[in-house]
């Protein structure tokens, strides 16, 4: 599932920003919405500067982007380490959907050792899981590659 909450233009206000990132952020680290990428969409940089900051001092998994429509370039924030952006990126250019085995072949390491790092990016919130049958394997998404054209 995929969440977007768009602000366009409007700048609220960092008391109003802080409580929407930190009550949707914990819900989503909750599971009260299942497996759920957050997007917030702003056209105003200060207003995203803001909740940038929030996201990374609560630790809330969110994807920042100016556009509505064209997610791709969206900005993961929150709490992630160089490896968690690298894993990111690499997924992303992988066309946004692998398995363990894909991903341990694309950036040539072992199977556990991708799946950890996938796994990780799943429990943090910035990837979905389809849940497949061994030895096929899950399939790890990042919702920036989902497509509104």
């Amino acid at each position: 599932m995929l969440g977007v909450l768009h602000i366009g233009e409007a700048r609220p206000t960092p008391h109003v920003l802080r409580e929407v990132v930190v009550k949707v952020g914990e819900d989503i680290k909750a599971g009260r919405y299942g497996d759920l990428s957050f997007f917030v969409c702003s056209l105003d940089e200060d207003t995203k500067s803001v909740i940038g900051d929030i996201a990374a001092s609560r630790n809330v998994a969110m994807f920042l982007s100016s556009s509505l429509t064209d997610l791709k370039h969206a900005e993961p924030i929150g709490g992630l380490t160089a490896k968690d952006h690298e894993t990111l990126s690499l997924v992303l250019e992988a066309g946004g959907t692998v398995s363990a085995v894909e991903f341990a072949l694309q950036v040539g390491i072992e199977k556990t050792a991708a799946g950890n790092r996938l796994v990780s990016l799943h429990k943090k919130g910035y990837l979905q899981r389809l849940e497949r049958p061994h030895p096929v394997g899950d399939l790890f998404i990042d919702a920036r590659s989902v497509n509104f054209s």
